[in-house]
């Protein structure tokens, strides 16, 4: 009987000596795994807002380039209507041309400028 009590716990502790030789092991992967991981996060962090400012940089360019054509060629009024949607951006684009260089009024000589009311 106390033979058998000290070959279960030899094979206990040779099991328990396995499992922790395993577990210290599966430790060093995960941790391995988790470090590249977070190098990798922030590799994609910085891409991200590198992508973001050209995102940002491509829609101002793009404005500048619409505008641009505006002023410099014929559109139609359907093209027209696509880079200013509704009255308001129209009315301010059409103010940002008029009020670019100053402007006088032919009739009254009036110089200030006066928001556009319903028209």
């Amino acid at each position: 009987m106390i033979h058998q009590l000290q070959v279960n716990e030899s094979l206990k502790d040779t099991l328990n000596k396995e499992l922790s030789k395993l577990v210290d092991e599966r430790t060093q992967e995960v941790s391995l795994k988790a470090s590249i991981i977070e190098k990798q996060h922030e590799e994609i962090s910085l891409m991200n807002a590198m992508l973001e400012k050209d995102n940002q940089e491509l829609h101002v360019n793009i404005e500048k380039v619409t505008k641009a054509r505006v002023m410099s060629d014929h559109v139609d009024f359907a093209e027209f209507s696509k880079i200013y949607p509704d009255r308001e951006t129209c009315f301010k684009y059409l103010s940002e041309l008029k009020w670019a260089n100053g402007y006088a009024c032919r009739k009254s000589g009036d110089v200030q400028n006066v928001a556009m009311m319903n028209l």
